[in-house]
């Protein structure tokens, strides 16, 4: 019986047969964890609030020479509505792997001035909790 022998292109062709196959393997896409989807609307809701926050103020439009209108109030009011819809919703999203459970808390701490609602608060503990990455 013959013993193979390993030349320097056969170990050469197996590496790079083993290293796509792991290259294939990590690069299979991973279902995508909500938490993130949730963050990035809040934060492109809080944008709009943040950019139409004049619209309530009356001395700085004042100071400007301009009076507010109805219209005004109502952008207003539909901005903010959207800004407390998608913390909401954030709050209300459980993240489904570690990485999306640290970036909520991360998200939250950083942020949770503009986040303090004791209803989404408590929802938002209750979801943390629920992750399925924490194996409960």
């Amino acid at each position: 019986m013959r013993t193979p022998v390993l030349t320097r292109r056969a170990a050469i062709i197996g590496a790079s047969a083993a290293g796509a196959g792991i290259a294939a393997a990590t690069a299979s896409p991973l279902p995508a964890d909500p938490i993130f989807a949730a963050i990035e609307r809040h934060r492109a809701a809080w944008a709009r609030f943040s950019a139409e926050c004049w619209r309530s103020d009356d001395v700085e439009a004042a100071r400007n020479g301009y009076a507010l209108t109805d219209e005004d109030a109502a952008i207003y009011e539909a901005a903010s509505d959207a800004e407390v819809a998608a913390a909401l919703a954030l709050f209300a999203t459980t993240p489904t792997t570690l990485a999306g459970l640290r970036a909520g808390l991360a998200y939250v701490a950083a942020d949770f001035d503009k986040l303090d609602t004791t209803e989404g608060s408590q929802t938002f503990i209750a979801t943390l909790a629920a992750c399925p990455a924490l194996g409960a």
